[in-house]
């Protein structure tokens, strides 16, 4: 189900594992820890042998010291990349427990170990540069959802809260900063700027897990330097999505961080809830059960080719927290989804293009 091609690429949800390197001491057999999944030959198949030999069936599964994060970008994150530059939107969702690997994958910046985000807006503004037909402009916006409140943290002292529209345009955010940037180098100290407010906290697993869920929505907007030829501008838009983990309320100490974790608990299901109706094909999506689902609808929903990395831990001691993991991705990677091709023409501006109406992409740039 799912694998119907288009442009060489199935047409449904890309979902990839990445299982964390053991720490010291992290498997003690014992005690009754020990290595929970085992990877098949095919790099695409993990088993639980402690839970009955279980499968789990991803589009590739990276394992441990093996797995490098340029390696992962270049798989997960380049082919979504290359669609926004043919005027597809993308989206690229790292979901786990908390202290496997998430925002390692997604958001480091170490020179040469650089994850998901670095990556990405590298080859951006590369290949902007070397397109000599073609004048670009990159804006982003950065947003937090934190007890189920939406904030802008390129403007932390705001009051009101983000609010979500939709329209014939899509999801919007009406009043959020978008900063435009014209390199990779200005692009991270903005990034900087806006990270800086992002609510973290340490806990049994991680030093700073992130205590709301974080999008970064990059919108890629090039048009013909030959403006005689008119009429052909494209707006490409890229969503980074880093999910905050679902935790047991109390694991954490205090009140606040058991309402944090309440909200991140709900709001997680809601997303679960989606996936499942998308992967049963349901007349019904309850996109709007929660402001995550909502925030998501277009990354998700069809409109851009969506990749998903999920991270789990080596260890049987987290069993439960990584089989809800793997749950997740499984069904993701069910969902089929129709994506719709999006661009910017004279007067038609952001209107969708049905990816199976097919009409070549030099066409669609004619309509």
């Amino acid at each position: 189900m799912g694998d119907n091609k288009e442009g060489g690429d199935p047409n449904r949800i890309m979902v990839f594992l990445r299982i964390r390197t053991a720490k010291k001491d992290e498997i003690k057999e014992s005690e009754g820890q020990s290595y929970l999944m085992q990877v098949q030959e095919d790099q695409k198949t993990v088993v639980l042998v402690s839970e009955g030999n279980k499968q789990f069936n991803f589009d590739h599964v990276y394992d441990g010291p093996s797995a490098h994060n340029h390696e992962i970008y270049l798989k997960v994150g380049r082919p979504v990349i290359e669609n926004i530059f043919q005027g597809f939107w993308g989206t690229l969702l790292v979901y786990g427990q908390t202290g496997t690997g998430k925002s390692y994958t997604m958001c480091n910046f170490d020179k040469g170990n650089e994850g998901i985000i670095p990556g990405a807006m590298q080859d951006i503004f590369a290949k902007a540069a070397e397109d000599t037909e073609r004048v670009y402009t990159v804006k982003f916006s950065f947003i937090q959802i934190y007890l189920d409140k939406l904030q802008d943290l390129f403007n932390p002292t705001r009051k009101e809260e983000l609010k979500i529209n939709r329209d014939n345009k899509g999801v919007g955010f009406p009043g959020v900063v978008e900063r435009t940037c014209t390199s990779y180098d200005e692009f991270l100290e903005q990034y900087n700027d806006g990270n800086q407010y992002r609510v973290v906290c340490a806990t049994d697993t991680s030093l700073e897990s992130p205590r709301g869920h974080a999008a970064l929505f990059i919108r890629v907007h090039s048009s013909l330097k030959d403006s005689t030829a008119g009429g052909k501008e494209r707006d490409g838009q890229l969503v980074f999505v880093n999910l905050a983990a679902y935790d047991l309320v109390g694991r954490t100490a205090g009140e606040l961080r058991n309402e944090e974790t309440r909200t991140i608990n709900s709001s997680l299901l809601a997303l679960g809830n989606v996936v499942q109706s998308l992967a049963e094909k349901s007349d019904h999506v309850p996109w709007r059960n929660a402001k995550l689902t909502r925030m998501l609808e277009d990354a998700i929903g069809g409109k851009a080719k969506c990749s998903i990395i999920l991270t789990a831990g080596p260890s049987s001691e987290h069993v439960d927290e990584t089989i809800r993991t793997l749950d997740f991705g499984a069904t993701a990677r069910v969902a089929e989804v129709v994506r719709n091709r999006y661009r910017v023409a004279a007067g038609r501006r952001n209107e969708a293009v049905p990816a199976q109406s097919g009409l070549s992409a030099e066409e669609i740039d004619e309509l």
